[in-house]
């Protein structure tokens, strides 16, 4: 079977911060380690599953476990654009001291970008973390093992 070349698309990963936000608005522990893992499971789910990630984006090694290397440049520049804003919030359900960084988004995202299957495989990944906090899938993805053996 021939390899199929992942190319990346910045801008499907915009829509896709953009989706998950509007779909945890009301997930009190959707926060910024949430959205990271969010994303890297939409992404290696789907390669799984559908044989393509959805956004081909590359993911960088966090101690929290795997982000996308350009979330932090896209979610600065969705900012100056007001696509999104960073809303700090002390989440009730915690007993960390630290604010939760929660991105919320100020438009709709554009889902026309996303085959019926991404969209669904999505909705299923949300649907199954949804009130988990973020630590939580932080320590699922740390038993990845691409995350275990990168740099």
């Amino acid at each position: 079977m021939a390899r199929i070349p992942i190319v990346a698309d910045e801008a499907k990963l915009r829509e896709l911060i953009l989706y998950i936000a509007q779909k945890c608005a009301t997930d009190p522990t959707f926060g910024a380690v949430k959205l990271n893992k969010l994303l890297f499971y939409a992404d290696f789910i789907s390669y799984g599953v559908l044989r393509r990630p959805i956004t081909g984006v590359e993911y960088m090694k966090l101690e929290m476990g795997p982000a996308p290397r350009r979330l932090l440049p896209i979610r600065e520049d969705m900012q100056r654009k007001g696509e999104a804003a960073v809303v700090e919030t002390t989440p009730s359900w915690s007993t960390a001291s630290r604010p939760q960084e929660r991105l919320v988004a100020l438009r709709e995202p554009d889902i026309s970008r996303f085959t019926p299957q991404e969209i669904s495989l999505v909705d299923d990944i949300i649907k199954a973390w949804w009130g988990r906090p973020g630590t939580d899938l932080s320590s699922e993805t740390h038993r990845y093992r691409g995350w275990r053996v990168a740099r």
